[in-house]
């Protein structure tokens, strides 16, 4: 096995840990708590957040690493298209998200939540 195959398997692992964990939220999580009364619902929203804004870094960074090395290794063949744009979707996802804060982003989008940290 080369050194390519390996940071193949580790980003395909990492990017499938990240997409399950953002499926799970957006499916698991977001579609239901919408039904409750909105003191419950900022409050279960917040528990979420709270404890993934260690595990998101935590799984992104081995993903953006190992992107990077197989895009630099992994040759001009032709998967370096793909390979280079799946390294912008990572690159733009963590410019949109890590910055702002899940907490920016639901008041950019309108939804106010929570209403005080809004301005």
């Amino acid at each position: 096995m080369t050194i390519v195959e390996i940071f193949l398997w580790v980003n395909l692992f990492f990017n499938g840990m990240l997409e399950g964990e953002e499926l799970a939220v957006y499916y698991g999580v977001r579609i239901p708590v919408a039904s409750l009364e909105e003191r419950p619902q900022t409050l279960l929203r917040q528990a979420p957040i709270r404890r993934l804004r260690l595990l998101v870094p935590g799984i992104y960074m081995p993903t953006l690493v190992s992107a990077v090395a197989l895009t630099v290794l992994g040759g001009s063949d032709l998967g370096l298209a793909f390979r280079v744009a799946g390294l912008l979707a990572l690159l733009i996802w963590a410019l949109v998200t890590f910055p702002c804060g899940s907490v920016s982003l639901l008041c950019v989008l309108g939804q106010r939540w929570p209403p005080s940290r809004c301005s």
